[in-house]
């Protein structure tokens, strides 16, 4: 917020156009986003503030404080008196500074007014399947990765559980993938498209031999906000370990274990 202050200040100096405030709304963390939201304070109308010293009401009352100290306004010559009325009425009739920058702002932020104030926030994704096809789908900020897939796989009637997501991303002419954790928040990602894709699901049959006390590998589990168990990843294996020889890999999901999934 100083930066885009900052930025304020050197375009008054400059005389050019404001900066766009989109780059600050979209590095807004988003616990700052959810409980400024929440406030209502986290608009359009709260950047004002930022700007508030460009206001032309406090300039001249800071200019008026300021003068007065040195001379009353009688002391003015009828000349200067004349050229002082002259550019009150011209100001009066030119919009302040603060009207040009909600207009400004409106350009890039006006929301329909039956809109709530959430809705400002939500994101317009192309979610592609495996088939090729794809579909818009509207993210808000609170959406994890695991969140997406579901709402997805919904669409399609497809289980999650058997599928991934991935996000594509074109750097120039070429194409980067990347598979984010499920507890990840969508909005933190950078992306062009989201990919839907199908699991490889193979099953592994572990039997420990005499003197053998596991089976070489640990998991990590991940509950929702009901402390249910969603998901269960293997988080290590060791090299010399049962789980090793018979492929299971680090990051692998435990779908089914001894017939209960």
């Amino acid at each position: 917020m100083d930066l885009f202050k900052m930025r304020c200040y050197l375009a008054s100096l400059q005389g050019g156009e404001l900066p766009n405030p989109k780059s600050l709304l979209a590095a807004a963390s988003r616990p700052s986003k959810m409980a400024l939201g929440r406030l209502g304070l986290f608009s359009v109308s709260s950047f004002h503030a930022l700007i508030c010293s460009r206001d032309e009401a406090a300039l001249r009352k800071r200019t008026w404080s300021l003068s007065q100290r040195l001379w009353s306004k009688k002391g003015l010559f009828s000349s200067l008196k004349g050229l002082d009325t002259l550019a009150r009425k011209a100001k009066e009739k030119r919009p302040s500074i603060t009207q040009k920058v909600d207009e400004f702002l409106n350009v890039y932020y006006s929301a329909p007014e039956n809109a709530s104030k959430e809705n400002i926030w939500d994101i317009q994704s192309l979610v592609r399947y495996p088939d090729g096809k794809g579909v818009m789908l509207t993210l808000k900020p609170n959406h994890k990765i695991n969140d997406v897939l579901i709402l997805a796989c919904k669409i399609k009637q497809m289980e999650p559980r058997h599928y991934g997501l991935q996000l594509r991303r074109l750097i120039g002419e070429n194409t980067e993938h990347c598979i984010p954790e499920m507890y990840e928040y969508i909005q933190d990602q950078i992306y062009d498209e989201i990919e839907i894709f199908p699991l490889s699901i193979y099953h592994a049959h572990l039997t420990k031999k005499e003197g053998i006390i596991d089976f070489g590998f640990a998991v990590t589990v991940q509950v929702d906000e009901r402390q249910h168990l969603t998901h269960i990843f293997i988080s290590d294996v060791l090299p010399d370990g049962v789980a090793y020889r018979e492929g299971l890999c680090v990051g692998n999901e435990i779908l089914i274990i001894n017939g209960e999934s």
